[in-house]
């Protein structure tokens, strides 16, 4: 279940702060790191009161996309345990509800809030965030193209362990990803279905 709220930002204690979220590859290139504006984080704050989402002892994270989109705030609400992400633009807040997350595969890689699309040099991406269940991710690939998945926060749910990215794919490649991940210490892959466009067969990737 997907709620849309206005919300602030925050995390539990797993949860790095903004200013050392955790990548898992950093992105070719990447200029300095990206800063939530002040005066956009105050009034997500007295959204998150307001909605009576505020986090987890005031914390939050910050989760980095590559090519230049976003960020957004990312945090689990204190009260109901939601994960809740804040775009800069609006401001506007999504948060998934706690029980809809143990339904995930586990092990297992799953979109999380679906994605947005944006341009980027005259190119179309789409910008997605996926949850790991038990298990890490390192990269997605489709026709032998490399996409890193950046993690922005991990929590656990159910004693197990929930780690969410950010990644972003093009949109002409869409369809059946390869994910690469690192499972009890292993590599493994799996495959992740990525048609944002509901492209028809055949789909791109």
């Amino acid at each position: 279940m997907v709620a849309r709220v206005g919300s602030s930002a925050a995390a539990p204690s797993s949860a790095p702060p903004a200013d050392s979220a955790p990548s898992a590859k950093d992105a070719p290139g990447a200029d300095a790191r990206p800063v939530f504006p002040e005066d956009v984080k105050r009034q997500i704050v007295r959204m998150a009161e307001d909605a009576g989402r505020m986090p987890v002892r005031g914390e939050f994270s910050l989760a980095e996309y590559d090519r230049g989109h976003g960020p957004e705030l990312i945090w689990q609400t204190e009260k109901t345990g939601e994960i809740c992400t804040a775009d800069v633009v609006g401001p506007s807040t999504t948060c998934v509800a706690l029980t809809s997350i143990p339904a995930k595969r586990v092990p297992g890689a799953d979109v999380f809030m679906g994605g947005g699309r944006f341009y980027d040099h005259g190119q179309t991406f789409w910008a997605v965030t996926l949850i790991a269940n038990g298990e890490s991710i390192d990269h997605l690939a489709c026709r032998g193209r490399d996409f890193p998945a950046r993690a922005a926060y991990s929590t656990r749910i159910d004693g197990i362990s929930r780690i969410i990215y950010t990644v972003v794919i093009p949109q002409e490649l869409q369809g059946e990803y390869r994910v690469s991940v690192q499972r009890d210490g292993q590599s493994a892959e799996e495959r992740l279905e990525l048609n944002m466009d509901k492209v028809g067969s055949p789909v791109q990737c």
